[in-house]
């Protein structure tokens, strides 16, 4: 038997609460247009065997899923629905980071990692390299060093 793992593709996903359930000024686009499709696959409406008319279900390529709250509603590559219940949805995906992050995270790493590089220049020769992990750093004096990108996969 062979063991396959998730390509990483990027989906977008919303959660329902109950509280979104009735105001909708969180849902994105897609959610919206979804809510706006005839019941069919696509498509996201109140669920006919709900009394109060408070529970949805959504169209997906395998049929008609119901949602509860808390459940994420996930808009997948090829711009299908589809329910994911929390604890499966947490343990398959992650928070991509948007640009913005991304900046401010580069920005405080580097105002991090300059007082080391100030550091090395002042009282070392060009040759030493730090090494610095969550709970070590150390000092490394490279005498041979080869780099090649030749044997790594991604």
């Amino acid at each position: 038997m062979h063991k396959f793992k998730k390509k990483p593709v990027v989906v977008e996903a919303f959660q329902m609460t109950k509280e979104r359930r009735w105001n909708n000024l969180e849902w994105p686009n897609w959610l919206h247009k979804a809510w706006n499709k005839e019941p069919s696959e696509g498509a996201l409406w109140i669920d006919d065997k709900c009394p109060n008319r408070e529970k949805l279900v959504c169209g997906t390529l395998e049929g008609v899923h119901h949602i509860t709250f808390g459940d994420y509603i996930i808009q997948g590559v090829k711009g299908e629905i589809y329910p994911c219940k929390p604890e499966i949805f947490e343990m398959t995906y992650a928070k991509e980071n948007s640009e913005e992050e991304d900046v401010k995270r580069k920005a405080k790493f580097e105002e991090a990692v300059k007082p080391l590089m100030k550091f090395l220049c002042e009282n070392h020769h060009p040759h030493m390299e730090a090494i610095v992990c969550g709970n070590m750093a150390k000092l490394v004096e490279g005498h041979q060093v080869f780099k090649t990108d030749q044997f790594v996969v991604d």
